[in-house]
C-alpha cells in the first residue's frame, strides 16, 4: 500500500511524514528527492539549458530558481516537466509496502495513480504563514508559493488532518490517521 500525505507548504506534510517514520513504515519525500536531483551532474545541465541564471559553476542556485518559478507560471511549468517525471518514476521504483510519500505537489504531476490512498494536511491561512515566516521565508515568497499551489487548497483526501494545534496534536492525529489507513487497506 502506498499512502500520499498532500497539502500545500506550511501544512504539516514534514510532521506527518516523520510520524510515519517513528512508525516504523517506510517512507520517501518528494522535496528530498528534489534536492538529490539538483546534485545530479546530468540534471544539473538541464537546468542550466533551460534557467542559465540559476547555476553557477556547475551548482544549482536554489533560491535564484525558485523566486523565477514561483513568480512566473510559465516557468514553473518548465521545471516541472523537467523534474515531476524524474520525482514520479523515483517513487514508483520504490519497493517497499507499506509506503507513506510526501507529495508537495500532487494536484495536475501525475502522482495520484501511483498511490492507494491520500492523507491530506490543512492548515488555516494566518497560522501557515506564522510558521513560514518562524522558519525564516518572507511574506512574499510565502504568498508566491501558496499561489504557485492553488489547486492542491482543493484537493480531497481519504483521510483529511487539520493543523490547527500544537505539534504534539499533529502527531497524535497522523498517528491515528495512518493507522486508520492501513487498517482500512
Amino acid at each position: 500500500m502506498r499512502i500520499a500525505v498532500i497539502g500545500t507548504i506550511g501544512s504539516g506534510k514534514s510532521e506527518v511524514l516523520r510520524v510515519a517514520r517513528d512508525m516504523g513504515l517506510a517512507t520517501l519525500s518528494a522535496d528530498e528527492i528534489n534536492r538529490e536531483l539538483l546534485l545530479e551532474k546530468e540534471y544539473i545541465s538541464l537546468l542550466e539549458k533551460e534557467f542559465p541564471f540559476a547555476v553557477r559553476e556547475g551548482k544549482v542556485d536554489r533560491a535564484a530558481l525558485a523566486k523565477a518559478v514561483f513568480c512566473d507560471g510559465e516557468a514553473r511549468a518548465r521545471l516541472n516537466a523537467l523534474a515531476h517525471p524524474r520525482i514520479l518514476s523515483r517513487i514508483e521504483r520504490a519497493t517497499e509496502d507499506p509506503l507513506v510519500v510526501e507529495v508537495p505537489l500532487f494536484a495536475g504531476s501525475g502522482a495520484k495513480r501511483l498511490f492507494d490512498k491520500t492523507l491530506l494536511v490543512v492548515c488555516p491561512d494566518g497560522l501557515k504563514k506564522e510558521r513560514l515566516l518562524s522558519r525564516g521565508m518572507t511574506a512574499e515568497d510565502i504568498e508566491a508559493r501558496i499561489a504557485a499551489q492553488g489547486e492542491e487548497r482543493y484537493l480531497a483526501g481519504d483521510v483529511t488532518i487539520l493543523n490547527d494545534g500544537t505539534i504534539e496534536e499533529l502527531r497524535e492525529k497522523a498517528a491515528a490517521a495512518l493507522e486508520y489507513l492501513l487498517k482500512d487497506s
